[in-house]
């Protein structure tokens, strides 16, 4: 049976190196051409917080859920440390993910918000943030404008819908057999009610409070050159010594016959 040694191969590197530079360029110059039809990405990311009122809505509706023994909350997933922790679930979502592939279309799909968007959570800290990945970076600064937009405008919704449903029970109660400090009270939480609905309701409102600018990264953050071309010379590498291979066993194999003959 014919074997090659590591000399056989660099013998044959040594007598073709002409022919071994040439392939060495090759490869340097498929690696830049497979780079330059990469997408480039470049990085948006932000710092924000949320408004108090989103505490005091985790805290409430979570006491609703226990009291009416709701078994599927709105945003099903349990407070296991903090209420803000129910958002932070909610932005990570699949659910979000399609509400801003929806949101975003045509420019980008589902897929693309699954592995481009990433959110994070301070674990002792309350603030947030977001990464978002755009072909350029004034997209990305008016994409990731656009995420934030769209969560505020859902935790909102979430908000104004659990306020209205509280307005419509209290305003739904009867009078006539309570007392009139029990009347006054009731009078007081439907006051107290249809003002939290008004100021949720304004225009200017907002949950999602910005803590820091949107930053950009200044070139493209992928693909990663170094890594592409190395994976890619690699690659070259494999394929040319796996052809090498098969030249020398069958050279060595055909003279090993005739040496034999």
């Amino acid at each position: 049976m014919t074997s090659l040694s590591l000399f056989d191969y660099l013998r044959w590197v040594r007598q073709h190196w002409l022919l071994t530079a040439g392939f060495a360029a090759l490869a340097m110059v498929a690696a830049v051409l497979y780079l330059q039809q990469l997408p480039q990405l470049y990085r948006a990311t932000v710092l924000f917080t949320y408004d108090p009122m989103v505490y005091q809505q985790g805290l409430l509706r979570r006491l609703d859920d226990v009291v009416l023994n709701n078994q599927q909350p709105a945003l099903t997933k349990t407070v296991t440390r903090r209420p803000e922790v129910r958002p932070a679930f909610y932005a990570s979502s699949s659910a979000f993910h399609d509400q801003l592939a929806q949101a975003l279309s045509p420019s980008v799909d589902r897929l693309f918000v699954r592995q481009h968007l990433h959110y994070f959570r301070f674990e002792l800290e309350n603030y947030h943030g977001v990464y978002w990945h755009a072909p350029s970076p004034s997209i990305a600064q008016q994409q990731l404008q656009s995420i934030l937009k769209t969560l505020n405008a859902k935790l909102t919704e979430e908000l104004i819908s659990g306020l209205q449903t509280q307005l419509q029970l209290l305003e739904g109660m009867p009078t006539q057999q309570l007392t009139a400090e029990m009347q006054e009270l009731l009078a007081q939480q439907r006051a107290i009610a249809k003002a939290r609905l008004q100021l949720v309701s304004a225009p200017d409102f907002s949950l999602v409070i910005m803590a820091s600018d949107i930053d950009v990264s200044s070139g493209p953050v992928y693909p990663e050159r170094i890594w592409v071309v190395f994976v890619m010379l690699l690659a070259w590498a494999v394929v040319g010594f796996t052809a090498l291979n098969f030249y020398l066993l069958r050279k060595h194999r055909l003279r090993h016959a005739v040496s034999s003959v």
